[in-house]
């Protein structure tokens, strides 16, 4: 899920969790927790999908109901070729 940073709030495990950045893609800060290595969400800024953003990974959530998750719209993003409005060609592996 991708959100605006100012409709975000992590409300507990801030100490739990450390970053990293990968230098080869565009500026964004990477969050996982430092004892078990879920990846829990990401923050950046891309001008193609209007600027500041939060990426949340669900699976990180507690109490996501597998219903609701598995109801849920699933868009695809085409980064690869920095198509951002549009899924890629194949979205079978995905």
């Amino acid at each position: 899920m991708i959100i605006k940073p100012a409709d975000f709030r992590q409300k507990s495990g801030e100490d739990s969790l450390t970053s990293y950045q990968k230098a080869s893609e565009s500026p964004s800060d990477h969050q996982f927790c430092k004892v078990c290595g879920v990846r829990t969400f990401d923050r950046g800024h891309l001008d193609a999908i209007g600027g500041d953003y939060v990426a949340i990974f669900l699976s990180s959530l507690d109490d996501l109901d597998s219903d609701e998750l598995a109801a849920a719209p699933i868009r695809y993003f085409d980064g690869r070729n920095a198509n951002w409005m549009n899924p890629p060609k194949d979205t079978r592996n995905l």
